[in-house]
C-alpha cells in the first residue's frame, strides 16, 4: 500500500502472503480460524492490519514453542 513498509497500517492478502511467507490456502485458513485479523470491504475487498496481524502471529509461534 505505502512505499516504506515500516510505515505501512494495511496489507492485501497478496502482501501479507509474502510479508510472512504464507501459503494461499495457509492465510486463508489462518483468516478463517480467526488468527489472522481482516476488515472488509464490501465484498471482494479485504485488509489485513500489519501490526494485529503480526503479534497474532507471535503469539502464535509463542504457543506452538510451549
Amino acid at each position: 500500500m505505502m512505499s516504506d513498509e515500516s510505515q505501512q497500517v494495511f496489507m492485501t492478502k497478496q502482501e501479507a502472503m509474502a510479508h510472512f511467507n504464507l501459503g494461499k490456502y495457509r492465510l486463508k485458513y489462518l483468516i478463517e480460524d480467526g488468527v489472522m485479523p481482516i476488515i472488509k470491504f464490501g465484498r471482494k475487498t479485504a485488509l489485513i492490519p500489519v501490526r494485529q496481524a503480526t503479534e497474532s502471529l507471535l503469539a502464535l509461534a509463542k504457543v506452538g514453542e510451549s
